[in-house]
């Protein structure tokens, strides 16, 4: 366990004594970090930059301080190191074509996704939701893997993952209850409904 200004570090979480600091309590509700023993423990892969800027601000750890820019700069580091160890493990697998590899605010979605048990992505238009959520069905397994989108993008966003993104088209059902003339595949993986 490495101890940086008061900051433990094992892993992917950061201990901060959290003893009597009812404003790190109640950060907790927003952010999603439990209490062990005195300490916030703090996935730090799974909470965004600017959320442990807050945190680690409500803990009395400033950036402006030596130890604290050196928190700052073990934080970076962890989420660096767990997100290149996705993205080689996802590479590994073939679940990513060669010439296209996540960006690293979707790995940032996947590894955020992994540590909460209900998940909304809720990025703006264009910056690959679909691909991140399919991604992670792939990683780990998840299927049945149900997508309900717009009746008009339906069938673009299959065209998507098939001819753009290349899985295998026999993964994928999508469904036209409106004319039946359903796409129908050999395997359940992906239903897409509207």
């Amino acid at each position: 366990m490495l101890n940086i200004g008061g900051v433990y570090f094992k892993g992917i979480h950061c201990y901060i004594w959290a003893e009597g600091n009812e404003q790190l309590k109640n950060l907790s509700k927003y952010y999603n970090f439990t209490f062990q023993g005195g300490y916030a423990k703090i996935s730090i892969i799974a909470t965004t930059a600017l959320a442990m800027r807050y945190i680690l601000y409500y803990a009395g750890i400033s950036n402006a301080t030596r130890d604290g820019r050196r928190v700052f700069e073990q934080i970076k580091k962890v989420r660096e190191d767990s997100m290149s160890a996705l993205k080689e493990k996802l590479m590994k697998h073939n679940m990513v074509p060669k010439d296209r590899p996540p960006y690293n605010h979707q790995l940032q979605s996947m590894i955020w996704s992994f540590t909460n048990l209900r998940v909304m992505l809720s990025l703006d238009m264009g910056l690959g939701k679909s691909i991140t959520s399919i991604l992670k069905s792939e990683y780990l397994g998840l299927w049945p893997t149900l997508i309900v989108c717009p009746a008009s993008v339906k069938h673009n966003w299959y065209k998507s993952m098939t001819e753009d993104w290349g899985f295998d088209a026999i993964d994928f059902n999508v469904l036209f209850p409106e004319t039946r003339k359903n796409i129908k595949g050999m395997r359940l993986n992906y239903i897409i409904i509207n």
